[in-house]
């Protein structure tokens, strides 16, 4: 028999590996305690005393069995006592009876032991680790429950940041932090979860008795175990539809900070369709420093939020990102309407938000941001439908795509709208390298026409961020925002590129790039 190998207790209690195997045998009895109890109708079945003993009084009826590769493991109530369980394992190379005290309604392990132990202590290891890693025939609420024990000792994410921001108090007395959230709370939100979603499951809709929603009311600090509890459902993998709907509906019923005053600054779409928003609340000697960057073709690449940032650092940092690339101040509207097209948008490319996204929903609150992509083809005809009658003639189209044209060639607000990949560089060669015309004209025909509704996104996310400035970025005359309509509507119409002023100016000064680029 190796060294790791023992048939007496007391060499298994004498064992270097004796702690690290109690741990991984507690944790898989915890585990299909768990799956037996994660079903309500196996915590009522069990809550009748007369289903906890044999029928002919032999001791405990074993209520689940589980077999795998040659080991069993057999799940036993103890009659004397409703909150005691025995878990048997058994197999050739080992055996191990453990004894652990559980609440099935809160699905909460409060005491366990190994009894007995005997054989080969590496294989009881081995096995019990291989169980516990794969876990593909458990129900899909055990699976959910083991990712919620890991998310639950980890920090809330509005905890993150500096350790100086931890420690300073805020200068706004709104802004104060709700209480931590604490073992009892997470226990808590994961009993309404599983309820919640126990009523979808015969409903076919959520819902919430009125204690439990004066919990949620009383209990702020319950909105990050629910969003952990979420992410738990959305990358679980098996999809639990109900679980899933709980989730966001309870998220959706809970308190979240009123909206703060916020002062937010958005840089123009850039041309690759990346725009970057910053917010913060305009008064005391600290404040909210958020920031957002959004992709056309991505989704929201990148968000950080710091919730207590000296008022210097914040005015140096809004004064750097004016210095970088034009920006404009907007409103709140403007924001939410941005920010969940883009989440949409990511979505569709199979990518999720980033995590501080909802951090800044919840300092905002912005409680309803959601998927909510803008409809562009429909956003370009209501605004072009909506322009005076007299603006939308064909010597007024002609006229705006001659001042669209101009804006696009000489202004420098716009001078990164260009293209610049793969696809382009080659044209500034051969004949191009010569005469860039022929590139340019090459670009019209055989690139961009693809790329078409990419730039009337382009042109309809201008449109907007026109509408919504303040300040510098908006032209005297109000027109700027017209003219883009215009140029969005006569580009999904289909004109020839070529009639299209502001497009040539893009593809000259994509083959201009590409030359610069290539010698």
């Amino acid at each position: 028999m190796s060294q790791s190998t023992t048939d007496s207790e007391a060499d298994w209690q004498s064992a270097p590996e004796r702690d690290f195997l109690a741990f991984r045998l507690i944790s898989l009895a915890e585990l299909y305690l768990d799956s037996h109890f994660a079903d309500p109708a196996g915590t009522e079945d069990y809550q009748r005393p007369s289903r906890r003993t044999s029928s002919r009084g032999k001791g405990p009826r074993a209520l689940a069995s589980w077999k795998r590769d040659g080991v069993t493991l057999t799940l036993f109530p103890r009659p004397d006592d409703a909150e005691c369980f025995q878990v048997d394992l058994s197999s050739d190379p080992f055996s191990a009876v453990l004894r652990l005290r559980y609440l099935p309604e809160d699905m909460e392990l409060r005491a366990a032991r190994v009894e007995q132990f005997s054989g080969d202590i590496r294989a009881g290891i081995t096995v019990a680790t291989e169980w516990l890693n794969d876990q593909s025939d458990l129900p899909e609420e055990t699976m959910l429950k083991a990712a919620l024990e890991e998310l639950a000792d980890l920090p809330p994410a509005s905890a993150a940041g500096t350790e100086a921001a931890e420690k300073e108090t805020p200068s706004d007395p709104s802004a104060s932090e709700p209480p931590p959230h604490t073992a009892a709370v997470t226990r808590d939100v994961k009993t309404l979860v599983r309820t919640v979603a126990a009523e979808i499951r015969r409903n076919g809709a959520p819902s919430l008795e009125a204690a439990s929603q004066g919990w949620m009311e009383d209990h702020p600090q319950s909105l990050w175990p629910l969003f952990d509890a979420a992410v738990a459902a959305g990358t679980a993998r098996r999809r639990d539809e109900a679980l899933i709907g709980a989730c966001r509906w309870l998220l959706a019923n809970q308190q979240w900070t009123p909206a703060p005053p916020l002062a937010i600054q958005s840089s123009v779409i850039d041309g690759s369709g990346g725009q970057s928003l910053i917010l913060t609340t305009p008064k005391g000697q600290t404040g909210l420093f958020a920031g957002l960057l959004l992709k056309q073709s991505f989704g929201i690449r990148d968000a950080w939020c710091n919730p207590s940032l000296a008022r210097r650092e914040i005015d140096e940092a809004f004064g750097e990102s004016r210095r970088q690339t034009p920006t404009a101040m907007t409103g709140r509207d403007y924001l939410d309407v941005m920010v969940q097209h883009h989440i949409a948008r990511g979505l569709t490319m199979g990518t999720l938000p980033h995590a501080a996204v909802i951090e800044i929903a919840e300092r905002i609150g912005a409680a309803d941001w959601k998927d909510r992509g803008l409809d562009v083809t429909a956003e370009i005809e209501r605004r072009f439908a909506g322009l005076a009658v007299e603006r939308r003639s064909p010597d007024a189209i002609a006229a705006s795509l001659q001042r669209s044209g101009a804006w696009v060639a000489k202004n420098p607000m716009v001078e990164s709208w260009f293209e610049d990949d793969a696809a382009i560089r080659p044209l500034a060669g051969g004949i191009a390298r010569l005469n860039p015309q022929v590139g340019v004209q090459r670009l019209l025909e055989e690139i961009l026409p693809a790329r078409r509704e990419s730039w009337a996104e382009r042109l309809l996310l201008t449109t907007l961020w026109l509408q919504a400035s303040s300040g510098d970025a908006s032209p005297a005359d109000g027109g700027r925002w017209q003219d883009c309509a215009v140029l969005a509507h006569e580009l999904l119409a289909g004109r020839k590129l070529a009639e299209l002023p502001a497009m040539v100016a893009i593809a000259e000064r994509s083959i201009a790039v590409a030359r610069a680029n290539r010698w």
